[in-house]
């Protein structure tokens, strides 16, 4: 892939006050299993994510560790995991390993996330954004 010229701030204006957050049932993961867009994609949803082996391999690993992702946060970080630029680095390369064609690491706008849960509470904490 040809080199992307790195910017501080993205090329497409975006007013960030005027992109609403939307609720997990509007995902276009979520709308095929409430049956929102027919029957084709109904069935389809419930085997999207095995269709390649690398993804049977991880879908059950990533699916495990859900019940862990609100959990507690470590008093302490591991050492070795303070430079940033590193972990960064650390990501793409697995992303990179996995079969992305792109990896790129950045902030996490609040528009990003959803307003409401799949079960339709309102989401009023937001906990994390990426450097």
């Amino acid at each position: 892939m040809e080199p992307i010229k790195r910017v501080d701030e993205p090329t497409t204006l975006i007013i960030a006050r005027e992109v609403p957050r939307v609720p997990q049932r509007a995902s276009f993961f979520d709308r095929p299993k409430r049956g929102d867009m027919g029957p084709k994609f109904e069935a389809d949803r419930k085997v999207f994510a095995f269709k390649t082996p690398t993804a049977q391999s991880y879908v059950s690993t990533i699916g495990s560790m859900v019940p862990h992702q609100n959990g507690p946060v470590a008093e302490t970080t591991t050492p070795g995991t303070d430079d940033p630029h590193k972990n960064s680095e650390a990501l793409k390369a697995l992303g990179y390993f996995l079969g992305g064609d792109m990896v790129g690491i950045c902030e996490t706008p609040e528009y990003a996330w959803y307003s409401h849960d799949a079960n339709g509470a309102e989401i009023t904490h937001i906990t994390a954004t990426s450097s």
